[in-house]
């Protein structure tokens, strides 16, 4: 049965003759019933402990099958993980095998077709600089061969005129060649010019005198032989000629002074009312002048010289055509193929092929 210090207080023991006695028996029962009572509170604290102890304890093991489980959980998934990036490593490991294959296949493949298109137009650079040479070479021959006939013709021509300017000279003496041109300075001299009426004008009668006498003597006389000079021109120099400008031979007077024509030229011109009908008249009487043979000589002379500047200038129109088609294939890209234009037609040739 449960005793409390209440219950030991007030215990009360029968009273027998000779028994305990009373004073010691209370003082007992009073320190006992406290002692008990501490006992009881020390009893309880620790039962209240002992619980606060027990559901400590529960919780802690809640705690650590919590943790438990969470470590199981994150052993378990750390385990996944790692499984899953040992997946992902070796496919990535096997992509990038891959991958690296493919571009070093790639790699090879574009290496060779850059090889095989390098070789392909190295091939056709040295076709292509092969043709050129070759053309280039027909060309200089043609225009050697060109140079040559020229040469001949030139030749040729200056032994014609050579002995033309011989027959000229057999035929004709000095003396009688000085005699027509006094006769053309007096016929000059015997022309009037009109003077001005009232208004100042530039005759053009000068111009018709001079341009007559160059026509009535062009013809050089010397004492020696005529030297006739030609000068060859390389097809590959460059030549420019003047095409207005004409050959007119000049006249050497030996005995003679040529102060009337500069007399002529240089009067001063006076005011007149009708010029155009002296200058008819005045080109009238020079058309009336019938042809030496000395006229016919400066005339074949200057046919000659005409003759000799076409040829030339003919020669450097195919020389400018030359260079001009050697300056389109040399700003020609190498790997282009050839314009099929500059080549030569078939059905006419180019001006070397005719030659």
């Amino acid at each position: 049965m449960k005793i409390s210090a209440i219950d030991i207080r007030k215990h009360t023991f029968e009273k027998i003759f000779r028994g305990y006695d009373p004073d010691e028996v209370d003082a007992f029962l009073n320190s006992l019933s406290q002692e008990w009572e501490r006992f009881s509170s020390e009893n309880s604290l620790l039962k209240m402990q002992l619980e606060y102890a027990e559901k400590e304890l529960s919780k802690l093991k809640d705690i650590e099958s919590t943790l438990f489980r969470t470590l199981k959980a994150a052993e378990d998934t750390s385990k996944l993980i790692e499984k899953e990036a040992n997946e992902n490593a070796e496919k990535r490991i096997e992509e990038s095998r891959t991958t690296a294959n493919d571009l070093v296949s790639e790699a090879e493949n574009r290496t060779n077709l850059i090889i095989r298109e390098t070789e392909d137009r190295l091939k056709r650079f040295k076709e292509d600089f092969a043709a050129e040479v070759k053309l280039q070479e027909r060309d200089f021959r043609a225009i050697e061969n060109f140079r040559d006939n020229l040469i001949v013709q030139l030749s040729s021509l200056a032994n014609n005129t050579i002995e033309t300017v011989e027959r000229f000279e057999q035929k004709y003496d000095k003396q009688s060649v000085l005699n027509k041109m006094e006769e053309i300075k007096q016929h000059i001299s015997e022309i009037e010019i009109p003077k001005k009426a009232s208004f100042l004008t530039e005759p053009r009668v000068v111009p018709q005198l001079e341009e007559a006498s160059k026509t009535e003597a062009e013809v050089v006389l010397q004492d020696d032989e005529p030297e006739v000079l030609f000068e060859v021109v390389d097809a590959e120099d460059e030549v420019v000629v003047d095409e207005e400008e004409e050959f007119v031979p000049q006249i050497a007077y030996e005995d003679e002074e040529p102060e009337m024509l500069n007399e002529v030229v240089e009067v001063e011109p006076e005011a007149f009312s009708e010029p155009e009908p002296v200058e008819e008249e005045i080109a009238y009487s020079l058309k009336e002048e019938p042809r030496t043979a000395a006229e016919d000589s400066a005339a074949a002379l200057a046919e000659l010289q005409r003759t000799a500047r076409e040829r030339e200038a003919e020669l450097n129109r195919e020389t400018e055509r030359v260079r001009e088609n050697e300056r389109v294939r040399e700003n020609t890209p190498v790997n282009r193929p050839r314009v099929p234009e500059n080549q030569p037609k078939k059905t006419g040739g180019s001006f070397f092929d005719q030659i």
